[in-house]
């Protein structure tokens, strides 16, 4: 009797068993394969769809009123001036939200102001720019080419001297106005030793008769003092500057009239005679 075609027989039981058609396990395959792939395509489909729809909603979120900038804090500031900063902030807050404005393009232009050291800028949610300045302390008024500025102790020159400054009654002359590193190293010497004659000079009670302090030679610092009517010029020496003066004071007190100066040579005081006029 002939096989079925379709009949195969088992090795062990010698049973025949019935093949399927090559084309039903095919499409059996193809079933299960679609069955897996579509929820795949479906979750990714969703995930982008809340994608989108998280971005467009933060987007108009944060660009809402919620968050426009109503407040602007401002600490630190003496000198700084307080209308320009909040005005930089407001020009940043005007195109973006307390959340999107770009605060580093905030502190870089504060930074710019005169007295501005340096800025820290921050954010407050919802609607808040908080700004904290440290500002440049002037340590000297220099007598320029232009007029008198003042200049902080690292050599930073900041604006023209707006009549007396508190804490720096006298100017200083001899500032080196070339752009050299010899000359900023020689001008920041004399920032210092500017800040303690004028403190030595108050403690012994002197500066008043001070009218300004000659760092032209930084390894001879004078006093320019009125005696009598007349100008003279005390040398003062590298340190001990209150006692110096006090001495050269008393050295030529009365005697301006012929003598122009005081020259201090270690610790001996010796008067420097006036030149002849010349006739």
């Amino acid at each position: 009797m002939a096989k079925r075609p379709n009949a195969v027989k088992t090795q062990r039981s010698g049973k025949e068993r019935k093949r399927k058609p090559v084309r039903n396990r095919v499409a059996a395959n193809n079933g299960g394969g679609s069955a897996r792939v579509l929820p795949l395509v479906l979750s990714t489909a969703m995930l982008v769809c809340i994608g989108v729809i998280g971005y467009f909603g933060v987007r108009t979120i944060v660009n809402s009123n919620f968050f426009s900038v109503t407040r602007v804090e401002i600490s630190g500031i003496e000198r700084a001036p307080r209308e320009t900063i909040e005005r930089i902030v407001n020009a940043e807050a005007a195109e973006n939200s307390a959340w999107t404005a770009d605060l580093a393009s905030v502190k870089e232009r504060i930074e710019k102001l005169t007295f501005v050291r340096s800025a820290s800028v921050s954010r407050w949610l919802p609607n808040s720019i908080i700004v904290s300045i440290e500002e440049h302390k002037p340590a000297a008024v220099v007598r320029m080419k232009k007029g008198e500025f003042l200049v902080t102790k690292d050599g930073v020159v900041l604006t023209e001297a707006a009549g007396a400054e508190p804490g720096l009654p006298v100017a200083m002359i001899g500032w080196d106005e070339e752009k050299s590193q010899t000359a900023d190293k020689e001008n920041l010497e004399r920032i210092k030793l500017y800040s303690k004659m004028i403190e030595d000079w108050k403690i012994h009670g002197v500066l008043d008769r001070v009218s300004i302090v000659d760092l032209s030679n930084v390894r001879v610092p004078r006093a320019i003092a009125d005696e009598g009517g007349m100008t003279v010029s005390l040398e003062v020496g590298r340190e001990s500057f209150g006692e110096n003066l006090e001495r050269g004071l008393k050295a030529i007190a009365g005697k301006s009239a012929d003598f122009e100066g005081v020259e201090l040579v270690g610790s001996t005081l010796n008067l420097k005679p006036r030149k002849a006029a010349v006739k």
